[in-house]
């Protein structure tokens, strides 16, 4: 599994801009592009920070449901298998931000969406200090 940070760019671009993977070696490890960006409607940061906006009759279903929840999902959108949980938050000067995870495979989405939305909130605050 690996942790993002991911920034809006313009109106329809996410860009991750940090990425943190487990510091341990193992056989196989998931890790995040940086400075890859992708469109914003796509992958669970991208979604997340749409998802901060009013709601719009344009909505996709995947952003009423992360306004709903507090956080994304996604499966296999941006990589066949990777399953994403992004929460976005308010940075002031730009549309949004979000934190989140990627992992392959099944994962404890309640339990990551918690996570992320925590940490979506502590950022929030630290943005506006």
């Amino acid at each position: 599994m690996a942790a993002f940070l991911s920034l809006a760019q313009g109106d329809d671009a996410c860009v991750p801009v940090l990425s943190a993977e487990p510091a341990r070696q193992t056989i196989f490890q998931v890790s995040y592009r940086i400075g890859a960006g992708h469109p914003l409607d796509k992958g669970a940061n991208g979604i997340a920070i749409l998802a901060l906006q009013p709601a719009a009759r344009g909505d996709s279903e995947a952003v009423r449901q992360a306004r709903d929840a507090g956080y994304s999902v996604t499966a296999g959108e941006l990589q066949q298998g990777a399953v994403g949980v992004a929460a976005g938050f308010e940075v002031p000067h730009l549309l949004g931000a979000s934190v989140g995870t990627v992992a392959m495979g099944e994962v404890d989405v309640g339990r990551l969406g918690e996570q992320v939305r925590g940490a979506a909130a502590r950022l929030a605050q630290l943005s506006r200090a």
